[in-house]
């Protein structure tokens, strides 16, 4: 594969990034949320917790990958993959990072106390847990964007 591919793939997870952003840019409902708590649920008042400071970094993945991808491309240009794959590393951590959480902290308390699904199934009711994959999915394309090596030259290989 060659560094078209990754430029692709980039460009893909950016988009991804962004999906989200437009889809409410077309949607011109307005939403209530209301919530009744199960209060032995310690995943759950975590993520309540925790959410606060993930928010920001969910809700600038789209900064986030377009900064990654100049700084990879920037790096990888000038002859440092190590260095444009750490990048890599670091914005596959930075897209995933809120989503894993809460859907390790909602495994938590699946397994801890049956009762607790009450308590999430308000707040991730239908399709909208498929939004928690959000995130890892856009890390998972960077990590192959990041992983695909040059193809060699036909100069190089017949020499």
């Amino acid at each position: 594969m060659s560094r078209r591919s990754s430029v692709a793939l980039w460009v893909a997870a950016l988009v991804l990034a962004v999906a989200p952003y437009a889809l409410l840019l077309t949607d011109a409902g307005t939403y209530e949320f209301s919530m009744t708590t199960y209060g032995g649920c310690p995943g759950f008042e975590l993520n309540n917790d925790l959410s606060a400071y993930l928010m920001p970094l969910g809700a600038a993945q789209p900064l986030v990958v377009a900064a990654g991808f100049a700084v990879w491309a920037t790096l990888l240009r000038r002859g440092r993959r190590g260095w444009s794959r750490a990048v890599g590393a670091l914005v596959t951590i930075a897209v995933a990072l809120p989503d894993v959480v809460t859907l390790s902290l909602l495994a938590v308390d699946r397994v801890l106390d049956e009762a607790c699904a009450a308590t999430w199934e308000q707040w991730l009711h239908g399709w909208s847990i498929l939004w928690y994959f959000h995130g890892p999915l856009i890390a998972a394309v960077v990590v192959v964007a990041v992983s695909i090596r040059p193809a060699l030259s036909r100069s190089s290989v017949h020499g």
